[in-house]
C-alpha cells in the first residue's frame, strides 16, 4: 500500500491530477495506518473486534470503491456521448449504468460503513449474532457490486462487437475528417479489439475468483470467520495494480507532454478512440490509480 501511495504521488504532474487522486490516496493512507497498528499491537488490532482497525479497513475499501465508480462513470459517460463507434444499444446501456453508478455513491457510503458498525455491535453491545447480521448486510451489498461489475462486462462485449463491425466495414465517411488515414484508423481499431478482449477475459476471471469470497461468508459462519483473514491478502493485489497503472499513466502523460511540445506533429488527423476498452474490475480492484479511461 505504501508503494502504491508513492507511485501515485510520483505520477502526478499538476494540481488537477493531484485533486483527482485524493480519494485513492486517502484510502491507501487508511490501510497503511491500519497495517501499522496491527504490527504494533497484533493481539488487540483484530478485524471485527477492534473498532479502529475495522473502521480504517471499511473506509479504505470505501475510498477505493468511490474511486472505481468515478473511473467507471467517466468511461460510461464517454460511451454514451462521445464514442463515435458506439451503437444506440451501447449508448442506452451506458446511460443506464451511469445512472446506477451515480446512485452507488450514496449506497456504497452507507452499506460499507456497516463493516465497522458490526465491530461496534460486537465490542460495545457484545451481541455476536447482531454483529454477524450487520456484516452480512454489507457482504450482500458487496455481492451486488460484483454483479454491477459484471454488467459492465456486458457493455464492453457490445463495444467490442461494434468495433468489429467497423473494422470489417471500413471507414465511415460521416465520421471522417479531411486528411484522415483510413488504413491506420482500421489498424488502430483492430488493436483496440485485441486489447479489449484481453482485458475483458482477465476481469471476468477476477470476478469469478473473488465473488465466492463474498458469497461463502454470506451464507456460512465458518467462512465468515475465515473471511477475516482472506480480506487482508486482497489489498496487496490492489496495490500492485495501482503501481502498474500509475506507471502506465505517467508514461502516457509524458508522451502527451512531448507531443504537445513537438513543433512538427505527425501528418494526418486520426480520430482517437480514447481507450475504447477499459479494465472493468470490481470496486476494490479498480485497474487504474488515476485515469485509465478517457
Amino acid at each position: 500500500s505504501a508503494s502504491a501511495f508513492l507511485s501515485i504521488v510520483a505520477s502526478v504532474m499538476n494540481m488537477k491530477q493531484l485533486k483527482r487522486s485524493v480519494v485513492l490516496l486517502v484510502g491507501l493512507s487508511f490501510y497503511i495506518f491500519m497495517s501499522m497498528y496491527r504490527i504494533i499491537s497484533p493481539k488487540d488490532a483484530l478485524f471485527g473486534r477492534n473498532i479502529l482497525v475495522t473502521f480504517l479497513f471499511s473506509n479504505s475499501f470505501l475510498m477505493y470503491s468511490l474511486e472505481s465508480i468515478r473511473v467507471f462513470n467517466k468511461y460510461l459517460t464517454y460511451l454514451s456521448k462521445s464514442f463515435i463507434l458506439a451503437s444506440s444499444r451501447v449508448r442506452f446501456q451506458a446511460t443506464a449504468l451511469l445512472w446506477l453508478g451515480n446512485c452507488r455513491y450514496i449506497f456504497d457510503t452507507v452499506f460499507l460503513q456497516l463493516i465497522w458498525v458490526s465491530a461496534v455491535v460486537y465490542s460495545v453491545l457484545e451481541n455476536v449474532s447482531g454483529a454477524r447480521l450487520v456484516i452480512r448486510i454489507s457482504l450482500a451489498y458487496s455481492a451486488f457490486i460484483y454483479v454491477n461489475s459484471a454488467l459492465l462486462l456486458v457493455v464492453s462485449q457490445q463495444v467490442i462487437k461494434d468495433m468489429k463491425e467497423f473494422a470489417s466495414a471500413g471507414f465511415v465517411k460521416t465520421h471522417s475528417k479531411p486528411g484522415s488515414d483510413i488504413s491506420n484508423m482500421v489498424a488502430m481499431v483492430k488493436a483496440e479489439i485485441s486489447r479489449a478482449k484481453s482485458v475483458r477475459i482477465s476481469n471476468f476471471v477476477y470476478i469469478c475468483l473473488n465473488l465466492p469470497t463474498i458469497l461463502l461468508p454470506l451464507f456460512s459462519d465458518f467462512w465468515l470467520q475465515n473471511w477475516v483473514y482472506v480480506m487482508y491478502i486482497t489489498f496487496p493485489y490492489y496495490a500492485t495494480i495501482i503501481c502498474i497503472n500509475s506507471f502506465k499513466t505517467y508514461q502516457k502523460r509524458r508522451l502527451k507532454v512531448k507531443l504537445l511540445n513537438d513543433k512538427h506533429p505527425p501528418p494526418g488527423n486520426l480520430i482517437t478512440l480514447k481507450a475504447s476498452s477499459v479494465d472493468i474490475t470490481p470496486p476494490g480492484a479498480c485497474s487504474t490509480a488515476l485515469e485509465s479511461v478517457p
